[in-house]
């Protein structure tokens, strides 16, 4: 099991543990659900960055398995030689996906089969444009290294237009990331050191109401946000 996954399981066992512990600690229903829900939220946001880290060090790796698989098929090797060669020089996360390949062939996949599934399993376009760039070539045949070329010289380019972006939106992404989560965090600091304080809401329908809307005001605006701060590249 994966680093990211395993965190995920830590915290929803944490979140089954924490709500009656939460509930008999601070004598609130409400502390109990926003408490454990507020660790929930910090799970998800690790998640997300673990995820995007691991996507972007892949993304980075490819340019570098592009020169390795075109040095290798320059040498005269088969694309399945070629595959092998660059699972062994690669490293994680780049390593799995070519060596996953890599496997395939070797238990009797087709080559087209193979970077078909390469391309299903790949997260990121780069791989999915480049197995399908490599499944052309194959099936077409010719020289595979201005194929190679092509594909490294694009995605080099996209990966630069990609850490540009980031960078232009640093400051943006992590104050939207601030004001998305404090809301929840406050109200569950609150609802631990005054435990009775949020209780009015929930004994009317009036008080209910608002905080229904309140909840899909901020879902409302975390999602503009996100939609505005994504940038296709």
């Amino acid at each position: 099991m994966s680093g990211p996954e395993s965190a995920g399981t830590l915290f929803a066992a944490s979140f089954l543990f924490m709500t009656p512990v939460v509930f008999f600690t601070a004598r609130s229903f409400v502390a109990a659900l926003l408490v454990p829900s507020c660790v929930l939220l910090a799970a998800a946001v690790y998640l997300s960055r673990e995820r995007v880290r691991e996507q972007d060090l892949l993304r980075d790796q490819v340019p570098d398995a592009l020169r390795c698989m075109e040095a290798c098929l320059h040498a005269g090797l088969s694309l399945p030689q070629a595959f092998a060669e660059v699972a062994e020089e690669m490293e994680a996360p780049a390593k799995e996906l070519f060596s996953r390949v890599s496997r395939d062939l070797e238990l009797g996949f087709s080559v087209e089969q193979s970077l078909s599934r390469f391309r299903d399993s790949s997260e990121i376009e780069e791989l999915a444009f480049v197995a399908m760039a490599l499944d052309v070539q194959y099936v077409c045949g010719g020289n595979a290294k201005p194929v190679l070329q092509s594909a490294e010289d694009s995605i080099a380019r996209s990966l630069d237009l990609r850490r540009l972006l980031r960078v232009q939106t640093a400051q943006a992404r992590f104050s939207a990331q601030i004001v998305s989560v404090m809301p929840m965090f406050l109200l569950a600091i609150v609802s631990v050191v005054s435990p009775g304080f949020l209780n009015p809401f929930f004994e009317s329908a009036t008080g209910l109401a608002l905080l229904v809307v309140a909840a899909g005001m901020q879902v409302m605006g975390i999602l503009l946000v996100k939609r505005t701060l994504e940038i296709e590249v």
